[in-house]
């Protein structure tokens, strides 16, 4: 309580420090690198600002300066007491979100939440582009016209261009059901706006509500890959009444497939450059967040998979989580192509980027992983799913062009630990090895295209078609089962 007292009068005195890490432990939307495709922390990091006062000495009055030491006293006791105490407290007991794959598999056995995850994300990146250009009509089949109406008016006047949408995280909420099936989705993403000239990073929140009528069925995994008539696949643009110009249907309010019929923006404010300096992690210490109903679904997947070796798996999980680090450090993401999803490949390769352009590269060095633990197990008709939580510990720091460390520390080890979640498809012989040497398609040489694809037999490698892929990662604090 007296910490609580204090808060107001120490944010006064303090600026907040954010993480650097490739899962996302730096702030997503204060511009930290590598939020995951699945869910990056969205928590801000401080900024410091310096003026041309520099070496003015600040003349303040005596009881000033005597309320600003008992304040900074009065935090270090606080924070010493604190991480005393954190070694005999037991971590904070959670509970899991009620997972919301199962509900809705038992009103429609084809439902995947992959697939619909990878939908949502689509639909999302391709409004903001298109809302750039004021013309949404291709969205019509998919997106109330009030809604597309309201994006056009609600761009600014000189924004000619929308890109570069990033999407951090989708988080599906409660579903409901009825006389149609609702279902929230949490966005949080990046997306650029470009006036010809300038061009500025948003960091946005946002929730979606898609609806579907009750009866209607997931369509398979190629027509959750697009935005094509969602009555006969037809990929013509809508008419400019909103009726497909080959089956001539008018789609609306989610007869064929889902439907956005809300739309709110919790928060858009302008994205910060990658943040450079050292932090503590914020859920390290919480509780496992373990499924209720992992201890049966896990034998259900023994028994369709009486070869699974979990063992196998562990050994997988962490060849593969130290792969990323390697690979982010030497700033070389092609490299683990093999290893991640197509969105989660895509949004680390981003953040390189990000560092990178400014001139920065943020090392993960000496990495010790500390735990894997299996914390989830889900099957759809299309897809398995695998999420373990990882603990580990490691040297985190960024340097300069010149080599020298401009945020962290190359000699105190950071403890962080993070949900990662692997998928693969169902039909398919799979191990639990990543792809080595060749590609598993035909056996040539590994060389991926930027989508995925081998450029010798055109097999998508990513999708989890010939073994496990990252298809998320997920911080601690942020998971919610």
């Amino acid at each position: 309580m007296r910490r609580r007292l204090l808060l107001p009068f120490v944010l006064l005195l303090l600026a907040g420090v954010a993480e650097a890490r490739l899962g996302g432990g730096h702030s997503y939307g204060g511009g930290g690198g590598g939020g995951g495709g699945g869910g990056g922390s969205s928590h801000g990091g401080g900024s410091r600002s310096s003026g041309s006062g520099r070496g003015r000495r600040l003349d303040l009055p005596a009881p000033v300066w005597f309320a600003i030491a008992i304040v900074v006293v009065t935090v270090w006791y606080f924070k010493k007491a604190e991480r005393e105490g954190a070694a005999t407290q037991a971590p904070p007991r959670r509970s899991p979100n009620p997972p919301q794959g199962p509900l809705l598999r038992r009103r429609d056995p084809a439902f995947s939440m992959p697939l619909f995850l990878d939908f949502v994300q689509l639909l999302h990146a391709r409004f903001h582009v298109l809302r750039g250009t004021r013309d949404m009509k291709a969205l019509s089949p998919y997106v109330a016209g009030t809604l597309l109406e309201r994006a056009v008016q609600a761009t600014p006047p000189g924004v000619r261009e929308v890109k570069d949408v990033l999407v951090a995280s989708s988080r599906v909420g409660q579903v409901q059901f009825g006389t149609s099936t609702r279902i929230p989705v949490i966005f949080t993403s990046n997306v650029t706006e470009s006036d010809g000239v300038k061009e500025t990073r948003w960091f946005l929140k946002e929730r979606w509500v898609l609806s579907r009528a009750t009866g209607v069925t997931s369509k398979p995994p190629e027509a959750m890959a697009s935005l094509d008539c969602p009555s006969c696949g037809s990929s013509s643009e809508p008419r400019p009444d909103g009726s497909c110009a080959h089956c001539g249907q008018t789609v609306r309010n989610g007869q064929f497939h889902w439907f956005v019929t809300e739309i709110s923006v919790i928060s858009r404010v302008p994205a910060r450059p990658p943040e450079i300096s050292g932090g503590e992690e914020e859920g390290t210490d919480l509780a496992t967040l373990v499924s209720p109903t992992l201890g049966a679904d896990l034998r259900a997947f023994c028994t369709r998979h009486p070869d699974f070796d979990r063992a196998a798996f562990g050994a997988f999980a962490r060849s593969t989580f130290l792969a990323l680090q390697d690979a982010w450090s030497r700033q070389d993401w092609e490299a683990v192509r093999p290893l991640e999803t197509d969105a989660l490949f895509s949004t680390h390769r981003y953040w390189m980027e990000q560092y990178r352009s400014a001139g920065l590269r943020n090392v993960l060095g000496e990495i010790a992983i500390r735990g894997v633990t299996t914390v989830k197990v889900e099957v759809d008709a299309y897809y398995e799913a695998l999420t373990v939580r990882i603990h580990a510990d490691g040297l985190d720091y960024t340097m300069n062009r010149e080599g020298r460390i401009v945020g962290g520390s190359n000699s105190r080890r950071r403890r962080f630990s993070e949900y990662w979640t692997f998928i693969r498809r169902i039909g398919h012989a799979a191990g639990s090895k990543a792809p080595e040497g060749g590609c598993p398609g035909c056996g040539a040489p590994l060389k991926l295209s930027m989508a995925g694809i081998c450029e010798y037999c055109q097999a998508k490698v990513t999708s989890g078609e010939f073994g496990w892929v990252l298809s998320s990662i997920e911080q601690d604090e942020e998971y919610g089962g």
